[in-house]
């Protein structure tokens, strides 16, 4: 796991919801390219965005469900990969 995993929940806590598969040849990749990682780019690229980008949960624009007017009853929902309901 990435420090970008570990960031990734912030706001939603996305990070123990979605399925990312085998990514052992994109860490292999990485390897071989000798790429950097992300917790060294915030460091050294995007020092400044905490103070320019502050980490704060926006407040909510709108709350409720989305529903169809040709099928009453019906609304639009989402469930995690492999949830077949």
């Amino acid at each position: 796991m990435t420090h970008h995993d570990l960031s990734c929940g912030v706001f939603d806590n996305c990070a123990p919801s979605y399925l990312t598969g085998d990514l052992s040849e994109q860490k292999a990749l990485r390897e071989r390219l000798k790429c950097k990682s992300f917790r060294w780019f915030m460091e050294e690229i995007a020092f400044d965005q905490p103070f320019n980008y502050p980490a704060e949960e926006p407040p909510e624009y709108a709350k409720g469900a989305i529903r169809s007017l040709a099928f009453e009853g019906m609304c639009v929902s989402w469930s995690p990969a492999g949830n077949k309901r």
